[in-house]
């Protein structure tokens, strides 16, 4: 019978180096680590390693939602271990070399420093030993690496859950795959932005991503996609690239905040500890980078300051730092010093205080210019909040009837709305009653465990 395999390589090395889950990686464990999929019997986890595939144990999969802070089992420590080891190093640093060869001296900086150099001048010399180091490491009895190889059968399909373009020899690797073995390989693709809007992309990225995607949508089967909005752009892609009509099935998202996190409290009042009550708060999700257009809030908040002076809400910004914002960082500190505290961000937080801040807000404030969905957007409205969003791309997808729209260029728009919730007694109340009718509504109708069924059903289509 056909197994389903389900590629985590790029979540668990997310995991490893980051303590907070976001984006991509919140939408793989929602739906791919939910009960369905770890209690399912034709379904695996595979992580690809200098040896091929290697079987993640379903008990990895509950460690890591279980500890996502500070999660270390048998299976991380013993893969730890291994990626230490000079063979398998070299053996990675091969594949590397093959499918990507400008990525060649960047892997050498990160894990052979400060014998980079060093190994750049006498690589040539060690290729023999490079390509023999599979074989040498899969047979040293110390790593017993034999028991977790997996060789898929032809009748597996392979789905490619989070981020495709993470891994430099994807594309290569799964190539030589589906011509060796046969078997389908289905892609998540969660936005096309670097390729529709690179300059809110670091340029190296735009090209490396755009890269991938040439690669990735020839060998793919199959494309599961978050958004209407993501699969026109997606087909549109395919079209004009004269790659055939392949199959793209969107996926509804359940109805949820982070069921795998929220039996965990913080003990920390986190909105009365930041003395967020008096006067109220508007909130910001996301990652603070030009593309979420954070800059368009602070002209609004400069003109309410200018109206209500003291008086105004504060601004919270949750999210980590992106790239390119000294203007922002720039702009939050003038407006603090002229009001203090108006503006306060937080960074990263974790899901038990990120619920604590929805519930407590006046609303969410959304205006990215572009997005694959909008996942805040939808958190905001099962707390019952209201949103103010983008019109953009997805995000009236995610925001339904429910939400008020204004364009990522309008601050006036969003400034009088604003204002006509601070003014009119009762408008707040009225726009959170739809979106707790919104929120009930859909909560019987959409949930992660749904949308794990849903992507199971799509994957074993014939």
């Amino acid at each position: 019978m056909s197994k389903i395999l389900v590629d985590i390589t790029d979540v668990l090395a997310w995991r490893r180096t980051n303590q907070a889950v976001t984006g991509i990686q919140r939408v793989v464990i929602q739906t791919f680590f939910s009960s369905y999929f770890i209690h399912n019997e034709n379904v695996q986890f595979i992580e690809r390693s200098a040896l091929g595939l290697r079987l993640v144990p379903k008990t990895t999969i509950r460690d890591f939602l279980g500890k996502l802070e500070t999660a270390q089992n048998d299976y991380e420590v013993k893969r730890a271990q291994q990626e230490q080891f000079l063979p398998l190093k070299l053996a990675r640093l091969l594949q590397v070399a093959i499918a990507r060869p400008e990525k060649v001296l960047p892997y050498l900086a990160k894990n052979f420093f400060p014998f980079g150099l060093i190994f750049i001048l006498f690589f040539i010399a060690f290729l023999p030993f490079a390509l023999i180091s599979v074989w040498l490491a899969y047979r040293l009895p110390f790593f017993n690496l034999s028991r977790d190889h997996y060789q898929p059968a032809k009748t597996d399909k392979i789905i490619l859950c989070g981020a495709f373009w993470s891994i430099a020899d994807n594309v290569s690797y799964y190539s030589r795959m589906k011509s060796k073995v046969g078997v389908e390989l289905v892609t998540y693709i969660y936005d096309l932005i670097p390729l529709s809007h690179p300059q809110y992309c670091h340029q190296d990225f735009a090209r490396e991503f755009q890269h991938q995607l040439a690669g990735i949508t020839k060998i793919s089967d199959r494309f599961i996609v978050i958004s209407e909005h993501v699969r026109q752009e997606l087909s549109t892609y395919l079209h004009t690239n004269k790659l055939g009509d392949k199959d793209i099935f969107t996926t509804r998202f359940g109805f949820e905040f982070n069921t795998s996190q929220r039996k965990k409290r913080t003990d920390i009042d986190l909105v009365e500890k930041l003395k967020l009550k008096q006067h109220g708060f508007f909130l910001f999700v996301g990652t603070l980078d030009p593309r979420k257009n954070p800059i368009l809030l602070l002209d609004v908040w400069s003109k309410l300051l200018e109206k209500y002076s003291t008086k105004t809400p504060k601004l919270v910004f949750a999210g980590r730092p992106g790239h390119d914002m000294q203007e922002f960082e720039e702009y939050a500190e003038r407006l603090n010093q002229h009001t203090p505290d108006k503006i306060v961000v937080l960074g990263e937080t974790t899901d038990p205080e990120l619920e604590q801040l929805y519930q407590g807000s006046l609303g969410l404030i959304f205006p990215s210019f572009v997005e694959g969905w909008g996942l805040p957007v939808e958190e905001a409205l099962y707390f019952g909040k209201y949103v103010l969003a983008s019109n953009s791309s997805s995000i009236p997808e995610a925001g339904r009837n429910a939400a008020f729209y204004f364009s990522p260029e309008d601050g006036h728009r969003l400034f009088q709305e604003i204002v006509s919730i601070l003014e009119n007694d009762g408008y707040l109340a009225s726009k959170e009653k739809l979106a707790r009718t919104t929120a009930r509504k859909l909560s019987k109708e959409l949930s992660w465990e749904q949308t794990a069924i849903q992507v199971t059903q799509y994957v074993m289509e014939s």
